[in-house]
């Protein structure tokens, strides 16, 4: 299984790579820290999962899930936010919406939501 995670900030990436290659066996899983770079990445990378910060810069995280729209094969997308105005609308697109600051089980979550029963042959 492949998981890309998409987010500006290095420190989380790192963090959530780390905590990912803990918790799920036989996972890759790549960085980009903008949404351009991801989706040049996307047309030759196929992956499992997209887990995506919601505001990027450049190109925020609900456009993004939108031009992953033109991605094929498609991958689902899990966005992170740490709030969510009510004026925010959420495109098709998104499979899942993480709150931050979250814990490792809310993420264990939102990919066996998201990916079903292929996510559980992941966990150690």
């Amino acid at each position: 299984m492949h998981f890309l995670l998409v987010d500006d900030d290095p420190a989380l990436l790192t963090g959530l790579t780390d905590a990912l290659h803990l918790r799920y066996e036989n996972l890759e899983v790549s960085v980009k820290v903008c949404a351009a770079d991801a989706l040049t990445f996307l047309q030759t990378q196929p992956v499992d999962l997209v887990i995506s910060d919601m505001l990027l810069s450049g190109m925020g995280g609900c456009r993004f899930a939108e031009e992953l729209q033109r991605v094929t094969p498609r991958p689902p997308v899990i966005l992170m936010t740490g709030a969510i105005r009510d004026d925010v609308e959420i495109p098709r697109a998104v499979s899942f919406i993480i709150r931050k600051p979250f814990s490792m089980r809310d993420l264990d979550t939102a990919i066996r939501t998201v990916l079903g029963d292929s996510a559980q042959s992941l966990l150690r």
